[in-house]
């Protein structure tokens, strides 16, 4: 059997082991603990910074998505924009097609009207000729009647006081005569 000394010392180092491993037992699970909050703490760090970066991403995302809205807007505003132009300029051209058209139908109406104008001149010209030799051939036949007389006077002038004188040229005479009745006639 061992001594109470021995006992004593035994217990003594037993109790120092126990106290040495309940320190070690403590400073693992410190440590463990201290881990943990590490770990933890770097999770909740790795966390963070995840969804910083999905954040960022979301961001991004969002800027992105905000300038393929601008830029459609953008080409929404140019493509308006551009039919408005286009539209514009047809409306001008069908303007000026329908002011071309007018100026057509003015020039086409006036050249009608020109034309009937030229046709009414040819006719008041053509019937002012008709009427011109209407009056010549009735001058004429007047004049021939005339002259019917004139020579009945020259046939008498013949057998008168003029023949006397002028021998065989009574005839001129009587056209003398003619002359001077279609003068009075007129």
């Amino acid at each position: 059997m061992l001594s109470k000394e021995v006992k004593k010392s035994n217990f003594r180092q037993y109790g120092q082991m126990k106290k040495q491993r309940w320190e070690e037992s403590k400073r693992r699970e410190e440590k463990g603990r201290e881990e943990k909050r590490r770990e933890e703490k770097r999770r909740g760090e790795e966390r963070r910074g995840r969804e910083e970066k999905r954040r960022e991403e979301k961001r991004r995302e969002e800027k992105r998505r905000e300038e393929k809205r601008r830029d459609e807007t953008r080409r929404d505003e140019t493509r308006r924009e551009e039919k408005r132009r286009d539209d514009t300029r047809r409306d001008e051209t069908r303007r000026e097609e329908k002011k071309k058209e007018e100026r057509r139908s003015e020039e086409e109406r006036r050249s009608e009207e020109e034309r009937r104008s030229e046709k009414k001149r040819e006719d008041q010209r053509r019937s002012e000729k008709i009427r011109e030799d209407q009056r010549r051939s009735e001058k004429r036949k007047r004049q021939k009647k005339e002259d019917a007389g004139a020579r009945k006077g020259r046939k008498v002038a013949i057998h008168c006081v003029f023949s006397i004188v002028c021998g065989s040229g009574g005839r001129k005479v009587g056209s003398l005569k003619r002359r001077v009745r279609s003068q009075l006639a007129r």
